[in-house]
């Protein structure tokens, strides 16, 4: 071993510092040795939610690199020598013929003049997947709107917030009318948020969602049907059909409503008080009995029964309060519905 200067301990092996990228190709170049850059994926090849992480579902991917002191460059996959690439102007190009899904590494290694080759580069890890992601779930989030049923969904907000699953990792595009509204990140518990910037105008809306991956694969697209509603529903009429059979009619489709939002009030001929509920402290002597009732298919009107209806003579009113039920798109009732009934008795 060469003798040091005074005061100098060598260092152990073990504890010296790896040589960086950098100080191995300065040393190549100086000792006239072939040298080659790690391969690198180009940022066309890098398809997905990043141009540098590697994942991609480009399955014949071109690499790049560096070369000094070289002519050539042989491509590696894992130990498997597939290739060889020209230098020119100290740069090279490989484009693999196909790789099925899955997780490789990438390895060059420089030729030199007269054969004579370079080490190995460190391995570039990279994992292509082709298959598409499974279509999105597609919903809104808001409190007290119409179930989504069948890919449909109505609000009465003009900005919904749209929510769904797709995959870890990825993204979700949504859509409305054809024209993106947003791009929501999905998380690891698969959930993904799209808040749109602009208001969405009132009517039927068609709604899509599709799926990206972090390779870059995109799912078939969900849908959904909704309807934009910002108008409240009125009581157009309640009129009486049959001596015991009362309609309510409404403006639009409407849901929630029972027989214990109406209320019926009044006096008999005879001075006593009528309620559509009995009361006990006696000062009731006739009521309408058990109300029964139904809402129409399409939602726009309700039949009411009430069979003690003609038990006594008088003047009563039905009424509807304003805001007792909503429509399907969640806005509450805007006027009252009242209705006088002369009634002769039996």
């Amino acid at each position: 071993m060469a003798s040091l200067p005074f005061g100098r301990t060598p260092v152990p092996q073990s504890r010296r510092r790896p040589l960086s990228l950098e100080s191995l190709e300065s040393r190549a170049l100086l000792a006239g040795v072939p040298f080659s850059s790690i391969p690198d994926l180009v940022a066309a090849s890098d398809a997905g939610t990043s141009a540098t992480d590697n994942r991609t579902n480009v399955s014949a991917p071109t690499f790049t690199g560096t070369a000094r002191n070289a002519q050539s460059v042989k491509i590696f996959v894992g130990r498997t020598e597939v290739g060889t690439a020209p230098v020119v102007d100290g740069r090279w190009s490989f484009t693999h013929p196909g790789f099925a899904d899955g997780r490789y590494t990438v390895l060059a290694q420089p030729v030199g003049e007269g054969g004579t080759t370079g080490r190995l580069t460190a391995a570039l890890p990279i994992e292509i997947r082709t298959a598409a992601p499974a279509t999105p779930s597609l919903g809104i989030v808001q409190a007290g709107v119409r179930p989504s049923q069948a890919g449909s969904a109505a609000t009465n907000l003009a900005r919904p917030v749209f929510n769904g699953l797709g995959p870890t990792g990825g993204t979700v595009e949504v859509f409305v009318d054809g024209s993106s509204v947003g791009r929501g990140v999905v998380g690891n518990g698969r959930q993904f948020v799209v808040r749109p910037a602009a208001s969405l105008a009132s009517g039927q809306r068609a709604v899509t969602a599709v799926a990206s991956d972090v390779f870059g694969n995109r799912s078939a697209a969900a849908t959904l049907a909704l309807a934009v509603d910002a108008e409240a529903p009125t009581v157009v009429s309640i009129v009486r059909t049959s001596f015991d059979t009362l309609t309510a009619t409404f403006s639009e489709a409407v849901k929630g409503v029972t027989p214990g939002n109406f209320r019926f009030s009044g006096r008999t001929s005879d001075g006593f008080a009528i309620s559509s509920r009995p009361l006990t402290d006696g000062q009731l002597r006739m009521f309408v009995g058990t109300i029964t009732g139904q809402l129409s298919a399409d939602g726009r009107t309700y039949t009411l029964r009430a069979p003690n209806l003609d038990l006594a003579a008088g003047t009563f009113s039905l009424t509807l309060p304003k805001g007792a039920v909503t429509d399907l798109a969640g806005n509450r009732l805007a006027n009252a519905g009242t209705l006088t009934v002369e009634v002769e008795g039996a």
